[in-house]
Formats: C-alpha cells, sequence, structure tokens
C-alpha cells in the first residue's frame, strides 16, 4: 500500500496520463462510430445495399484494429505489456547454450527479464571466493543487502524483498553461483506468478550456463598456469644444459692442455737427462 498507493506523484502522472489517452481513445471512437451510425442508415434505408454493408465490415474491422492499437500502445507507456512465456524462454535457451561468456551470458539474462518484467532497476550477483558479491567487484547496495543475506541462507525459489521487489538465487546442484534481485516493476503493479515462474526457469537456466563459464574459464586459467610452468622448466633445462656442455667445453681443453704439456715434458727430460 505504501509503495504503490501513497505516492502521489506517480499517482498523478499516471492519472494525468490516462485522462489523456482515455480522450484521445473516445474521441477516435466517436468517430468512427458516426462513420458506422451513417453506413447504418444508409444500409437500413436500402440506398447503398452490398456496397453499404461492405463498408459497414470495412469500418468494423477498422475499429477492432484500432482498439488493439489503442491498447497496444497503452500497455507499453505503462510497461504492462504481456510476453510470450514460451518464447521468452527458449530464446534464452538457445541463446546461452551456444556461449561460455560470462559478460554474454549477463547481458542476455538481464535483457530477457527486462523486456519480460520491467523491473525499475537489476542488480546482478556472483559467488567470488565463496561470498556473494556484485557482479562488477563492488559492495552490494544498502537496498539489496536484505536479499543478498537471505540468498545466502539457502533460498531456492524467487522470493520477495522490500518495496515491492523480487530476487532470484541461481542454483546448481544446491550450490549458489549467481543472482538477480529485483526492484519493483515501472508499471506499479506486483509481480505475478507467472514472472516469479519465468524468473526461476531463467535463474536454473542462467545458473547453468554460469557454472560451466567458470569452469571454462579455470580451466583455461590452468592452462595458462601449466604453459608458464612448462617454459620456465624448460628455460631451466636450457640453461642446465647449457651449464654441461659448458663445463664439457671446459674438460676438454684441460685434458688438452695437459696433453700438450706431457708431450713437451718428454723431450724437455731427454734433453736434461
Amino acid at each position: 500500500l505504501r509503495h504503490n498507493l501513497l505516492e502521489v506523484d506517480a499517482f498523478l502522472r499516471r492519472s494525468v496520463s490516462y485522462a489523456m489517452l482515455t480522450a484521445v481513445a473516445t474521441v477516435a471512437y466517436m468517430g468512427v462510430a458516426g462513420s458506422l451510425d451513417g453506413v447504418l442508415k444508409d444500409a437500413g434505408s436500402g440506398a447503398t445495399g452490398l456496397a453499404g454493408a461492405g463498408t459497414f465490415f470495412l469500418l468494423f474491422a477498422a475499429l477492432l484494429l484500432l482498439r488493439d492499437r489503442v491498447q497496444g500502445g497503452i500497455d507499453r507507456v505503462f510497461f504492462r505489456s504481456a510476453y510470450d512465456f514460451r518464447r521468452v524462454v527458449e530464446n534464452v535457451s538457445r541463446k546461452l547454450a551456444g556461449t561460455a561468456d560470462l559478460g554474454w551470458i549477463r547481458r542476455e539474462i538481464e535483457s530477457a527479464v527486462g523486456e519480460a518484467l520491467h523491473p525499475e532497476r537489476l542488480s546482478f550477483y556472483l559467488v567470488r571466493d565463496g561470498e556473494l558479491a556484485a557482479w562488477d567487484g563492488g559492495a552490494p547496495g544498502n537496498g539489496d543487502a536484505a536479499s543478498v543475506a537471505w540468498l545466502a541462507e539457502g533460498e531456492d525459489a524467487p522470493f520477495d524483498v522490500g518495496e515491492g521487489g523480487l530476487s532470484g538465487p541461481f542454483r546448481v546442484d544446491g550450490e549458489l553461483v549467481a543472482a538477480l534481485s529485483l526492484s519493483r516493476s515501472l508499471s506499479g503493479r506486483l509481480y505475478s506468478g507467472e514472472d516469479r515462474r519465468l524468473l526461476h526457469i531463467l535463474a536454473n537456466q542462467g545458473a547453468v550456463a554460469i557454472r560451466n563459464a567458470l569452469a571454462l574459464r579455470e580451466l583455461r586459467e590452468l592452462n595458462r598456469d601449466l604453459e608458464a610452468k612448462v617454459e620456465e622448466r624448460t628455460q631451466e633445462l636450457r640453461q642446465t644444459q647449457a651449464q654441461l656442455v659448458h663445463r664439457e667445453k671446459m674438460a676438454s681443453v684441460g685434458q688438452f692442455v695437459a696433453g700438450i704439456a706431457h708431450e713437451l715434458n718428454n723431450p724437455l727430460n731427454f734433453i736434461q737427462g
């Protein structure tokens, strides 16, 4: 009640917008109704016959189309457009299945949730060193501290947070890998059961994709470390080999000098004798 009824500024903005849209729609409908009334009079008098009946049906179809367009415009303006549950899930599943980039995964999930649920603000968290921290490395905001605490205590399904928000844990086999916190909807309504199911499914799919991406990144880091160690060991072996070759060369030089000295000593000893 406090956040959906007593915010006077938002209430006035919505009331004025609704009044303006209602006036525009009323004028449009009155114009179409006047045209239909004239056509019906002509058709009733028999002056136009089949032509009048055809015009009537065309105007009636135009009225239905106008109604759908006006309703769709109002829904878009007030963020109340209905979403195709199955299409959203299929699109996200297809995109997440073909990538292992954490940034891409985050953008796809935020885009799907934002277009379907229209939250005022999204906050994504990632488990780092066993703790839930903001995705970009910052600390959680004051409004999200409570939801982060609840997530850390083992919540599995999406749950309500203060001020009409919603938080969804990303878990795989009971292990928390990430979390998404939504503020209240831009439409001013509370999140429905279908919204919660959508967030739950996207969280399950996103959790698997994030864990796979983290595992792949860890594997790449291990490969880089292994390659660095192999390169370091190779350098050490090369240095050791160079030292051994140098020692062998010095030993050969020593033997050569000793042989020359021996060859010189033999005639010298003869001459001395």
